[in-house]
């Protein structure tokens, strides 16, 4: 891919010690400051977090390795011991990823 990159970024890094890392970056639209092409300026933070999982049916594999919590009429899964890759897959393909992005 060739991206161009120049100007003012927020970066945040989420890290989850069983999914990964996921990144959020927002682009500052500053008017008063003139970037030369290619130039960048980010702020960086790191979020130590534990990702929660949306729902609809649970796998019964994975019933005694998660934390099953419910708010406003959904179902979301919170992992506490390790996942084997098949599990992993599976959780992934049928649910959706939830973090704190501000």
């Amino acid at each position: 891919y060739k991206v161009q990159l120049s100007g003012f970024y927020d970066i945040t890094v989420y890290i989850d010690k069983y999914y990964g890392i996921v990144l959020y970056i927002e682009k500052d639209n500053l008017d008063y400051y003139d970037y030369f092409k290619d130039q960048i300026d980010m702020k960086v933070v790191i979020v130590d977090t534990e990702f929660l999982y949306e729902i609809e049916d649970i796998p019964k594999s994975i019933l005694n390795k998660v934390d099953i919590l419910a708010n406003n009429g959904k179902i979301y899964l919170k992992i506490n011991k390790e996942l084997s890759k098949l599990e992993m897959m599976d959780l992934l393909e049928n649910s959706e990823i939830v973090c704190n992005i501000n």
